[in-house]
């Protein structure tokens, strides 16, 4: 099995920010790595979403071990599975570590959320994990890990949630002593007030990830200009949104126009799918 995590953890220790397109195909992934995004971000909203469910929980880590296992094999650049709030309690987690480093995943994320988990952009209500119970899966997924260059990465949902700066900074140094790698620190606010509050009253000199989806305006020099404690940058849904975007209008343009050529030039050539 190909070993890109050693990468990975460089790029978040040093360097340019990273840059990280979502995908949940072995195609998604390609186009990305082609385009030049240094990693992609295997999103469980995207695998929901191509499946016609709801992102809340309803596929299972074996549907997002299936999908992974195809793109790790088809890409060069590292992999950061979203693995939603661990598919359940300390032993789901630990088994999910298990299989994901075996098929050559570079790190996890896992979020703070109970599970079943609701996608944080939607709906209103997202309770969050007890802060001490959040802990116990992240040291149980260091413990379980043969290489720490197998990274562990805990998400924050405490804005998601509508909690203040300070519940978030006292989770993110409780993930940290528990021996998380990263953290991201997720937002649905119109800007990027909420990541700024973060990074000025984080202390701590772990890596920090944001997904900038609610607050898209926001370029890379802003968010780079924003804290040099933010490492990574992660487009988390656009694979997905592109796709749907793209699929709409050729079906749509091939039944108004009675032909396909009406639509040739907006997609790829026949070589090129080849």
């Amino acid at each position: 099995m190909r070993d890109f995590t050693v990468p990975l953890r460089q790029q978040l220790s040093s360097g340019p920010v990273l840059r990280v397109m979502g995908c949940c195909t072995p195609l998604g992934a390609r186009v990305a790595e082609q385009a030049g995004f240094e990693a992609v971000w295997f999103s469980g909203f995207e695998l929901a979403t191509a499946n016609c469910v709801p992102d809340a929980s309803v596929l299972t880590m074996t549907d997002h071990l299936s999908a992974l296992r195809a793109i790790t094999y088809s890409i060069n650049v590292p992999v950061i599975a979203d693995s939603d709030s661990g598919f359940g309690g300390l032993n789901n987690v630990i088994h999910m570590v298990k299989e994901y480093e075996r098929f050559g995943v570079a790190a996890v994320c896992i979020e703070d959320k109970l599970f079943p988990k609701t996608n944080s952009l939607a709906g209103k209500e997202h309770p969050l994990i007890a802060k001490k119970e959040f802990a116990a899966k992240i040291r149980a997924a260091v413990h379980t890990r043969l290489s720490k260059n197998f990274l562990i990465i805990a998400r924050l949902e405490s804005f998601i949630a509508g909690m203040r700066v300070e519940d978030a900074i006292e989770r993110a140094c409780s993930y940290v002593d528990a021996g998380a790698d990263a953290l991201l620190v997720h937002s649905k606010a119109q800007d990027s007030r909420e990541i700024k509050a973060f990074c000025n009253s984080f202390t701590l000199s772990t890596p920090v990830l944001i997904v900038p989806t609610t607050y898209s305006k926001v370029s890379l020099s802003e968010i780079q200009e924003l804290s040099p404690k933010i490492r990574g940058v992660i487009y988390a849904n656009y694979g997905i949104r592109s796709t749907i975007f793209a699929l709409q209008k050729v079906c749509s343009d091939i039944l108004q126009r009675q032909s396909a050529a009406s639509v040739e030039e907006s997609v790829c050539t026949l070589s090129e799918g080849f």
